[in-house]
């Protein structure tokens, strides 16, 4: 039997004895963390309407974990995930999440994957940097992440909605859509998100009718917001920058209301989940554009990390789970390149082990095979490239480029499907 073969029977075992537990509290269904191991803490949504992002995440950080400790972990010792709900689309996640925070910090963590959402990521960065406990999200996008005084304690995986704004105004515009209405959340994911879309709108010469926010813990009744829609006329096409819960009953607000033809509607990666197909009107899904970053889909990289993924969890691969399993390596490595398992040793050495800072450096792949060959050349300059694509942090804990797909609702056999329509590269 050979160690891909045995690692799967490994990990497939874990995850079968894991799920056995998931109908107890949240709290009890995580596998109990010794003293022995690195402990990492995750900050993700495991109730309420984002709890299926949060579980994906988590998964994924287990499967990252699992390849890492068949090969003797980190500095000899296994990875602990001590996991935390950071309640996120609910009316007390904020406050929910600095316990959380608090609690990690307490535990013992000396890293932290999370949190899913920029608002909270923004919210917890306080209590993070004072405890100096370095923060990897792998799905906070909001460009204002980028000005936080973080002291590299704030970094994420992911590339800032300043690159998914330009690509979905190009979109709008290649779809020769002439005016538009948004309507966004009102927190730093939806206000980042909505200005770097109009800002690139217009300059393309768009023209924007309306901008309706609303507050981040809404989830129901949008009469009024989609009224505001349409108060200084009929748009092109309307933007809905939400989360799943939210962006369905803005749909259901749309339906009932009296404007026939409907502008058509586009999304982004908030709304970008199964969930919306089972939960918004059939009648307005259908043909619904919108945007979404991704992985290069012919990265060997992603590939392998896809092939693992579906083999674990019979399903493909949701949007940031890439990154996720990215946050998880760099962890790993960043603490494996200086020899100690420490909060410093990842802060350290987090920027350095993203890019090559030498002519001739020993590029590392995520995955098993990867990190066995960043274990036998620790002493070199490592170039670690992620299941996301390049990583290359820059001077504020951002990766430097991003990877998009646009994507259509279409109808295959009778059910509805998210269908890519074009990928592209920024910048």
């Amino acid at each position: 039997m050979n160690f891909n073969s045995k690692l799967n029977i490994i990990f497939s075992s874990f995850i079968f004895c894991w799920l056995l537990a998931c109908n107890t509290e949240v709290d009890d269904r995580h596998p109990e963390v010794k003293n022995s191991q690195v402990k990492i803490g995750i900050l993700a949504p495991l109730t309420g309407p984002l709890a299926g992002f949060g579980q994906d995440f988590e998964n994924t950080a287990r499967m990252a974990a699992n390849e890492i400790d068949a090969l003797g972990g980190i500095n000899g010792q296994s990875i602990g995930f001590i996991v935390r709900d950071s309640r996120l689309g609910r009316e007390d996640s904020e406050q929910a999440a600095l316990q959380a925070t608090q609690e990690l910090i307490e535990s013992g963590v000396i890293g932290i994957i999370g949190p899913a959402g920029s608002g909270t990521t923004i919210t917890i960065a306080p209590t993070a940097i004072a405890n100096g406990v370095p923060i990897i999200s792998p799905s906070a996008t909001s460009p204002a992440l980028t000005e936080l005084d973080d002291s590299d304690l704030v970094w994420r995986t992911v590339a800032s909605d300043a690159f998914q704004g330009k690509f979905l105004a190009e979109q709008l515009i290649l779809d020769q859509v002439n005016s538009i209405s948004v309507i966004y959340r009102g927190d730093a994911y939806g206000i980042g998100l909505k200005q770097s879309l109009i800002d690139s709108f217009t300059q393309q010469g768009g023209t924007v009718l309306a901008e309706v926010p609303y507050p981040a813990n809404k989830e129901n009744n949008f009469d009024s917001q989609v009224s505001d829609l349409f108060a200084s006329g009929k748009p092109d096409a309307i933007v809905i920058i939400s989360f799943v819960t939210d962006g369905a009953n803005i749909m259901v607000s749309l339906a009932n209301s009296s404007q026939s033809p409907m502008p058509i509607l586009y999304g982004v990666d908030g709304n970008k989940r199964e969930e919306l197909l089972e939960n918004a009107p059939k009648s307005l899904l259908l043909g619904m554009k919108g945007s979404a970053p991704t992985a290069p889909a012919t990265s060997p990289n992603y590939i392998a990390f896809a092939q693992n993924f579906e083999r674990y969890f019979n399903k493909p691969p949701p949007v940031f789970t890439e990154s996720t399993y990215d946050a998880v390596y760099l962890l790993a490595l960043s603490m494996a390149v200086a020899g100690e398992n420490s909060s410093a040793a990842i802060k350290n050495n987090l920027r350095s082990l993203s890019k090559a800072d030498s002519i001739n450096p020993v590029v590392i792949n995520v995955g098993s095979q990867g990190y066995k060959i960043a274990l036998e050349n620790l002493t070199q300059d490592l170039d670690l490239e992620g299941a996301a694509g390049s990583i290359n942090f820059d001077e504020f804990g951002d990766v430097t480029s991003g990877n998009y797909i646009a994507w259509e609702i279409i109808e295959i056999n009778g059910q509805l499907t998210f269908d890519t329509i074009r990928e592209a590269a920024f910048p």
